[in-house]
């Protein structure tokens, strides 16, 4: 955390805001020369003038927004060097049925999700002056403002050159079921399209108060001519502990972001709810990876203390961090340790309080850190990372593409020559079906019968976790080992064993999904002809089941436990061409996986207990307020009043209902999975047949010219790797 030593840095205010001695002698009606002497002789400055002066800075620094250029241009260079050479990708001329290993399109499309700019998500409370803090980096009054709630929607702020050909007004107005994902899909978003027009739009449409409001906007894209936005994407929403479906919005935005904003009053800073809400997010935000893949667990996370003008001396913004952080690192340790887990990675209370700044929309001097922080993590940092990520992207993409029609050339290849064997062995397969089916329906029972017994086990597991955590007695033990002081326990105690207690439940059932994804691999080695694989090889027979299993499921909405297999399938990069391609690429991000990333694996059960966990705390915040802890026995006493929240909020219930939609949606995502593997399967074989028995020797050598010059293709992609 970093804070300016003096109120009566006079000129280092002048310079942070960009104005000049002669424009700062305009605004307060005095010469050049006396601007000087006060710059000199700041002591000595009357403080009528010295409140002029900082609110002069802090009013035309905060008209013009975070300067910076576009710090994307190399990325977008390199980007469209490859589409201009996509140009020329090869005709296919054959009419065989075989699906391609990649084309030219998919492979642009991997490339631009994985090039995407960053996400900067605003979180906090409804009175946290989280719009206001947008308006100050983008510049001018763009949104909505007011220490009241304004914001109802989820607002996606993007630049003006990012905004569609085909969308003519600045901001859309959508309704709910829109994925700010799809903010250039152009049915999608006039599918949930409910009102166009101007920046008035959001303050009719889009508060708490708007003459719109009964229309009920969920989301709203807004296109800004604001520099910060060449840089990234941000996203300003709705404030927690205004209304449940605020709080709706805001979960569904948690995991969309690649950086984490969150913004509390410096007067009460991170109390018990911000903490709450705030290890949710800790746990969903991607870790961040420099440019050599090395992991800053916490780089892309900036915790600030906003209205920080109101107090009166720098030194005490000092001690509001300095205790805040240290409050907040020993509250959150859970969130921490999983997220340091999750990077590899050990995160000290230095590492987690330099996260800590301070922002006033009326002094530039307050939020100077945090604004050149956040510059330098948009204009260096992250598109660093990003064209890191780019480039193992890219590289792997041209290997496993021209591996994949290599493969595809083999199998054309003894099409051609071999076709009497290829005939016999496509037979074979055939003929083989129903041992396969039989073979593959036992080990289908064997996977149900996992998620039943795994759902069971779960709940035995929270039966167990609260018997443990949630009596009174262990529950009093906790307050004495942790908490010496009766305020920090009262604030504090109930939501730190709320988290402990999930974070128990969930990972246990971590290892149980792990243990599922193992089983799904071995299914999937299983899938496919039930003959000697490999001497079939005159028939092309080259069928990937995790690849079909991984594309099903990118079509699926909720997953479970399978987004553990697809995480590990994903980092192992085992997929082939496949896993490069658009819409795997794109899904695998939208549930937080990066192909090849060092932080892939993601603590998905997480999605278990976040919103449950928010609920449970938010109520008890209510119970614990008229609870006294005076007397002799406070500690008795609190957890008395802790254990018998849990039992009013049905705590345990909550959490078993919500392992046993995990499971539930695992065993649904599970079975139309493998309904449409096998419906790619039989897809293959039928192609197989047709390329053995019905198709001319010219046509299989029209299609195997065209897959060697495909896969040539796919080789000369143009890509100037990067030195270490």
């Amino acid at each position: 955390m970093q804070i300016l030593d003096t109120d009566f840095q006079l000129e280092k205010k002048r310079n942070d805001a960009k104005i000049t001695q002669a424009d700062m002698a305009t605004f307060l009606g005095v010469s050049q020369s006396q601007v000087s002497r006060y710059e000199q002789d700041p002591d000595n400055v009357p403080a009528g003038m010295l409140r002029k002066w900082n609110q002069i800075c802090g009013a035309v620094s905060s008209g013009k927004g975070l300067e910076m250029s576009d710090p994307r241009v190399e990325l977008q260079g390199r980007i469209k060097l490859m589409a201009d050479y996509a140009a020329v990708e090869p005709h296919r001329g054959s009419i065989l049925e075989e699906k391609l290993p990649v084309t030219a399109a998919e492979f642009l499309e991997g490339v631009q999700i994985t090039a995407k700019k960053p996400r900067v998500g605003v979180f906090g409370q409804f009175d946290a002056g989280k719009s206001r803090l947008i308006n100050v980096l983008l510049g001018g009054n763009r949104l909505p403002t007011g220490y009241q709630p304004a914001t109802s929607v989820v607002c996606l702020l993007r630049h003006m050159s990012d905004k569609p050909v085909w969308q003519a007004e600045d901001v859309w107005l959508m309704s709910k079921g829109f994925n700010l994902d799809m903010a250039g899909d152009k049915a999608h978003c006039l599918e949930h399209k409910m009102f166009a027009g101007g920046y008035e739009s959001l303050s009719q449409y889009g508060t708490h108060t708007g003459t719109g409001r009964e229309q009920k906007a969920f989301a709203a894209t807004v296109y800004i001519d604001s520099p910060l936005l060449l840089g990234a994407d941000l996203v300003d929403l709705p404030g927690y502990g205004h209304s449940d479906d605020d709080k709706d919005r805001a979960e569904m935005a948690q995991k969309m972001v690649d950086v984490l904003i969150y913004a509390s009053p410096a007067t009460g800073f991170l109390n018990q709810n911000d903490l709450t809400y705030l290890g949710v997010l800790i746990r969903n935000l991607p870790v961040f990876e420099d440019s050599n893949g090395n992991v800053a667990p916490m780089r892309n996370m900036l915790i600030v203390a906003t209205h920080a003008h109101h107090i009166s001396q720098q030194g005490e913004l000092k001690t509001i961090l300095d205790s805040a952080g240290a409050r907040s690192y020993k509250h959150l340790d859970n969130a921490v340790a999983d997220r340091a887990l999750q990077a590899n990675s050990p995160i000290s209370l230095n590492d987690f309080q330099s996260r800590f700044f301070t922002f006033s929309a009326d002094d530039a001097s307050i939020r100077h850190a945090f604004e050149q922080d956040l510059k330098d993590l948009l204009t260096a940092a992250m598109p660093a990372s990003t064209l890191y990520k780019l480039q193992k992207h890219v590289l792997l993409a041209k290997s496993e593409a021209t591996s994949s029609y290599g493969q595809w050339i083999v199998g054309l290849e003894k099409a051609l020559d071999e076709r009497e064997r290829a005939q016999a062995e496509i037979t074979a397969i055939k003929q083989d079906e129903p041992n396969r089916l039989r073979k593959k329906q036992i080990h289908l029972q064997k996977i149900d019968g996992l998620i039943t017994n795994f759902a069971n086990e779960s709940n035995t597991l929270i039966s167990k976790t609260f018997a443990e955590r949630a009596n009174v007695l262990a529950i009093e033990g906790m307050i004495k080992n942790r908490y010496d002081n009766k305020k920090e326990a009262h604030q504090l105690a109930a939501t730190y064993l709320i988290d402990t207690i999930q974070k128990s439940i969930n990972d246990g059932v971590r290892v149980k999904s792990n243990e599922l994804g193992e089983e799904i691999d071995v299914f999937l080695d299983g899938y496919g002809p039930a003959l000697d694989k490999d001497s079939l090889q005159a028939g092309g027979w080259d069928f990937n089941a995790r690849v079909a299993f991984m594309s099903a499921m990118s079509g699926i909405g909720t997953i479970g436990a399978l987004a553990a297999w697809a995480s590990i399938a994903a980092a192992g990069s085992n997929l082939g061409a496949y896993i490069l391609i658009g819409q795997v690429v794109g899904w695998l991000s939208s549930i937080g996986i990066s192909v090849g990333s060092a932080g892939t694996v993601m603590a998905f059960v997480s999605s278990i207990g976040g919103p449950i966990t928010l609920g449970i705390a938010a109520a008890f915040a209510v119970a614990l307020a008229v609870f006294s802890l005076f007397g002799d026995s406070w500690q008795t006493k609190l957890a008395k009043k802790i254990h018998d929240g849990l039992s009013k909020q049905r705590a345990e219930k909550q959490m078993c209902d919500g392992v046993a939609k995990y499971w539930a949606d695992t065993k649904n995502a599970f079975e139309i999975a493998v309904t449409k593997t096998e419906e790619a399967y039989q897809n293959k074989l039928k192609s197989l047949y047709i390329l053995a028995f019905t198709t001319e020797r010219k046509e299989i050598e029209i299609e195997l010219k065209f897959a060697k010059e495909t896969r040539d293709f796919f080789a000369g992609m143009p890509w100037r790797v990067m030195p270490n």
